[in-house]
Parts: structure tokens; C-alpha cells; sequence
């Protein structure tokens, strides 16, 4: 085991089933120790590396309460530099808060219909602006509660990468473009709505897809924009150079090798 890495990274990856992105977190595990390897499980997929997981390091996210205190717990644990933060299924997490939104509307909408807006409960009042009747037909302004969604990604995220501790998150992939009818090509991170993708860019410094590949996992580091959703930061004067696709990927070789020459991990 090395001393945990100082210099903090925000890298997410997203992948198919089996596609390694759980087993990422088995090697900052191993190679960093427990006490500084914190995972907030969204999705309860750590049965593959559940062996080298211990429970007290573990917060399980089960409602998008529980999402919101699990940054408490991981401020109280593992707020250092020298602390790794793994957000295990940030798909499900994503759509748990997706789900409690649309669910709210369509109780709010139902209780105005039934009852009138005055009976609404205080917890659906806000919910009231996304209700909609038009020449009698009543709706929920879905585009509008995905901006609210967007708003709450931004600063879900926003929150976790602003953090001194370094930062690995997966997710599903899914082709994240919109057609007229359905989801076209890139293949990005699984996130409900485009503000919501948005926000994942802009909180992470880094973006791959990982794949299965005989036993191993490879890594697409970068690729055309148009096929997946990819980022990289890089400094090639620093002597910092990585490969458009990294065969066997293991995250702590990766972060090694975004240290500046010359610099101790």
C-alpha cells in the first residue's frame, strides 16, 4: 500500500454491465487503504469486489435524502487531499431524484384536479408551477422539471468536485444524444436530461467509457465527440501524454500517470 495520492483528481467513467467501473474502486482500495476510500453506493453493485470492501466505509444511498446526507458523512470522514471519494452508480442516484420530482408533480397535478391548488401540502407547493391546463387537459411541464433536475445536478456535483478529497464516479452508459423520438449517438454518462449530462462535464476533469476485454478492461480516453463522451485534461510540456485507449485500465496506474514527471505520487 503507497500513501494516498495529494494532489486530487475528478475523473468519471461510465460503461456497460460487467464493464469494470465497480472494480475501479477495489484498486484505489488496495492501494490507498481503507481509512482513505470512501464509497457512497447508489446502486448496491458492490458485490463484486465486496471482499475488499470494509462497512464502515460505505454510505448507502437509498432515496435522494439519503444522496444529500451522504456529503455529510463523507465531509465528517474524508476531508483530505489524501482521501479518495468513490461514488458507485451516479445513474441511479440521478434517477432517484428524477423520480421524486415527477412523482411530486403528478401528486401535485392530481391534488389540484381533485381538490383545488388551496389544498395543496406544503411539500408539493413547488411543484404547483409545473402543472399546466390547457383548454381543459391538464399536464406536468416535463421540460420544466428537467431544468429543475439540471439545477439540482449542478449542484449535487458540483458539490462533491469542489471537495478537497479526489473523486471517482460511475455511471451507466447510454447514448445520450436526442432524436425526435429516441436517444441517439454519443454514448455518454446515464443521467436524466441534457442539463443533467451537462453538469457531469463540468464537474469531473476527466470523462472515459470503460469495456470489458477478456478479463481486463480497456479505457476510451478519447474518441470522436459524435460516438462518445470523453475528457481529458493533459499537459504534454509537463511530460504528461496518455493514450487515446488504455488496454488493462486500472484507475491508480491512470492517476500515476497524470503526475508531472519528476513529482512523487
Amino acid at each position: 500500500m503507497t500513501d494516498a495520492y495529494t494532489e486530487s483528481h475528478k475523473i468519471a467513467a461510465h460503461a456497460d454491465p460487467n464493464g469494470g467501473k465497480t472494480h475501479q474502486i477495489r484498486y484505489l482500495i488496495r492501494e490507498y487503504g481503507h481509512e482513505n476510500v470512501g464509497i457512497v453506493s447508489g446502486e448496491h453493485g458492490l458485490g463484486t469486489i465486496r471482499g475488499d470492501v470494509k462497512e464502515e466505509q460505505v454510505f448507502e444511498v437509498t432515496s435522494p435524502e439519503t444522496a444529500n446526507r451522504a456529503f455529510e458523512w463523507a465531509k465528517e470522514n474524508y476531508m483530505r487531499p489524501s482521501a479518495w471519494i468513490c461514488i458507485d452508480g451516479g445513474s441511479g442516484i440521478m434517477q432517484m431524484f428524477a423520480n421524486n420530482h415527477f412523482n411530486r408533480a403528478d401528486k401535485a397535478m392530481e391534488c389540484i384536479v381533485l381538490k383545488g391548488v388551496e389544498s395543496l401540502p406544503k411539500e408539493l407547493k413547488i411543484y404547483q408551477r409545473f402543472v399546466t391546463c390547457n383548454k381543459g387537459v391538464w399536464n406536468v411541464d416535463m421540460m420544466a422539471i428537467y431544468g429543475l433536475l439540471g439545477r439540482q445536478a449542478e449542484r449535487f456535483w458540483g458539490a462533491w468536485s469542489r471537495a478537497p478529497w479526489s473523486l471517482y464516479a460511475n455511471f451507466w452508459t447510454e447514448k445520450v444524444g436526442q432524436g425526435d423520438r429516441e436517444r441517439t449517438l454519443p454514448w455518454g454518462p446515464d443521467c436524466p436530461g441534457r442539463m443533467g449530462l451537462a453538469a457531469i462535464r463540468g464537474a469531473f476533469d476527466y470523462i472515459i467509457k470503460l469495456e470489458a476485454n477478456n478479463g481486463g478492461f480497456d479505457a476510451i480516453v478519447r474518441d470522436d465527440p459524435r460516438v462518445t463522451v470523453t475528457k481529458m485534461r493533459e499537459d504534454k510540456d509537463l511530460g504528461i501524454d496518455i493514450p487515446d485507449t488504455i488496454k488493462d485500465f486500472n484507475i491508480v496506474e491512470f492517476v500515476k500517470a497524470l503526475t508531472p514527471k519528476g513529482d512523487s505520487a
